[in-house]
């Protein structure tokens, strides 16, 4: 399993012409549709972006999927609408973590696809995905982890409620893990905020890995409003 961390970087103002626009590719990105987790647009740490995740089967998968879209006839217009609004686009490659209960829905036999996967009931003026990105030293990722499962971080709420996935980065900045995590409203991860900076479980780990530990950032992402560009989400 492979999962796809797309970004792009609009001019400014430019994200709602973004969505927009995609009224004009009909059904001519069906094949990455098919793997799409969820298109956000950031709504804090990283202006004017766009965050795509999608769930490869391989890389081989990934380039056969992509390969064929550049030639797309159907999707002339769409490519002529939509590039000149990007002024940068990156990608990464991420790999489920290694411990079941911290990839709930992708890894060690979890394995949620718009195909198939149940989605989640939202308030749409309400839904949000919390990204929190930890970047270490070189060697730092195993002792997160390690000292991750030696304090049963994957029984603390305020890590664990509503958590989406855990991954390491394998291709793009190293030494990083991005964990993705449902809250109820950005009340709900303003106040896990708070918490996780009191004394205990969470605050306790990030001492510890302080030797390792560079950088720890948020970013809050809101779901796409285009129904097939948020799979993951459904309104209630």
């Amino acid at each position: 399993m492979l999962i796809e961390r797309r970004t792009y970087t609009l001019q400014p103002g430019m994200l709602n012409d973004f969505w927009e626009a995609q009224q004009l590719r009909a059904d001519g990105l069906g094949p990455i549709l098919q793997r799409l987790i969820g298109a956000f647009a950031a709504v804090s740490g990283m202006s004017e972006s766009v965050v795509c995740l999608y769930r490869y089967d391989d890389f081989a998968d990934w380039q056969a999927r992509l390969g064929g879209l550049p030639g797309n006839t159907r999707l002339a217009a769409y490519f002529a609408r939509v590039r000149p609004m990007i002024l940068r686009q990156e990608n990464e490659f991420l790999v489920p973590a290694s411990l079941d209960r911290a990839t709930p829905m992708w890894g060690n036999g979890n394995d949620w696809l718009p195909a198939h996967g149940a989605p989640i009931p939202v308030s749409a003026l309400r839904a949000v995905v919390a990204e929190t990105t930890l970047t270490f030293r070189a060697g730092g990722v195993p002792r997160f982890w390690q000292a991750f499962a030696q304090r049963g971080l994957a029984d603390d709420a305020s890590f664990a409620d509503g958590l989406l996935g855990a991954f390491n980065v394998m291709v793009g900045p190293l030494n990083r893990v991005r964990v993705y995590m449902h809250p109820t409203s950005v009340d709900d991860w303003v106040a896990r905020q708070t918490v996780q900076s009191w004394p205990g479980t969470w605050k306790s780990l990030l001492n510890e890995l302080s030797p390792v530990l560079l950088d720890v950032a948020h970013a809050l992402l809101r779901p796409s409003p285009v129904a097939d560009m948020s799979p993951l989400f459904i309104e209630q």
